[in-house]
């Protein structure tokens, strides 16, 4: 079995599971993950932080972001993907040492 302790933080349950599946397949299925689906953007950016620091204590060694690059209702036109990824690194920055993988799917 893998040491290693593969968190999945996302927006909805159903983008953890897709990512899970993934991992699997290219790891192997004893390949452990843990998940955590804050069912909205604006909770996923506001808790990261404080969750990033819950699950390291818990024995996670590894993590996958994802957050979909959403539309602005007041246009319709994507919004900026460079400041998404930004504000995300900034929310992950105060934790040292952990191996993170931000991932952006735009339709």
């Amino acid at each position: 079995m893998s040491s290693n302790l593969i968190a999945i933080i996302a927006e909805d349950e159903t983008d953890c599971d897709v990512f899970r599946q993934i991992i699997h397949r290219v790891l192997g299925t004893n390949t452990r993950t843990k998940s955590w689906a804050s069912k909205s953007s604006s909770t996923l950016k506001r808790k990261l932080s404080a969750k990033l620091k819950v699950m390291t204590r818990e024995g996670c060694d590894a993590f996958i972001i994802v957050h979909d690059l959403d539309r602005n209702p007041k246009n319709n036109s994507l919004n900026d993907e460079k400041q998404l990824r930004d504000h995300l690194e900034l929310s992950c920055s105060n934790i040292n040492g952990i191996r993170k993988y931000i991932c952006i799917p735009i339709e």
